[in-house]
């Protein structure tokens, strides 16, 4: 059997996994424009900012996972196991529905999975603040690993 070399080696994580990434940051950010102003929200970009401020280990990295493990703490879910023939056994974790608005189930969802990627600092690292200062929007570097800006005009306005 003959086995081949690979000039580059793959990273921690895939494009295609950046790609999923990127899908799923698309919707988070989506649905924060839809609940802007609402507590929800402001929440969840209080942690995604925390969570950028894990990659690359320092001091600042310190501060943030203290403020992170207070943030996660309002946050409950349902543990149980589930089996399928493709991917065998898997631990489930839901929000509690029952005593949860619409808007609360989502946002403990979208922690849930966030916590998730906590295991891949190349994505966590791809979550970004515009540097536009009259922007600042978070946003998800999916087409470059260096993006900067999460619109063209912002870069446009930017350097005018």
């Amino acid at each position: 059997m003959e086995t081949h070399k690979r000039k580059k080696k793959r990273g921690p994580i895939s494009p295609g996994d950046i790609g999923m990434a990127g899908l799923f940051f698309t919707a988070v950010f989506h649905n924060l424009k839809v609940r802007d102003g609402k507590p929800q929200a402001a929440r969840i970009r209080h942690i995604l900012d925390l969570l950028t401020e894990l990659v690359g280990w320092n001091s600042q990295s310190f501060y943030a996972s203290s403020q992170l493990r207070d943030a996660l703490s309002r946050y409950q879910w349902r543990g149980r196991i589930m089996h399928s023939p493709s991917r065998g056994f898997q631990g489930l974790f839901t929000a509690d529905r029952d005593q949860l608005s619409e808007d609360d189930v989502w946002e403990h969802n979208v922690v849930g999975e966030l916590l998730k990627l906590v295991q891949y600092p190349d994505v966590l690292s791809r979550i970004r603040r515009c540097r536009n200062e009259d922007c600042r929007e978070q946003f998800f570097a999916l087409r470059r690993a260096d993006q900067e800006f999460h619109l063209g005009r912002c870069r446009q306005h930017f350097y005018d």
